[in-house]
């Protein structure tokens, strides 16, 4: 099912990363496993290279830091979450006025 969410947020016309990123959020590192194996075995891909080819920036860095599989006691991957609200931040065009 994750496999497919992944599929689905990185094939066609741009990449949906926030489908990306609900697809590999909040998984341990077995759970990742798990997940890049099935893909390799579904469509015969390496999924670290397909995310790769799909983001750059702070987008990758977000799914990086989700496929390292680091995630806390409450099964959350605290850093990501970060650079997720750092990302929205910016892209709300938020600064202070003087």
């Amino acid at each position: 099912a994750r496999a497919e969410q992944v599929y689905n947020a990185v094939t066609g016309f741009g990449t949906d990363e926030e489908g990306l990123f609900d697809a590999i959020s909040n998984l341990n590192k077995d759970e990742i496993e798990l997940l890049t194996a099935e893909y390799q075995k579904k469509y015969q891909t390496d999924l670290t290279s397909r995310i790769r080819g799909e983001l750059s920036g702070i987008d990758l860095e977000i799914a990086n830091t989700y496929l390292s599989g680091e995630v806390n006691e409450q099964g959350n991957n605290t850093k990501a979450i970060a650079l997720r609200l750092a990302r929205a931040m910016e892209s709300w065009g938020t600064r202070a006025e003087s």
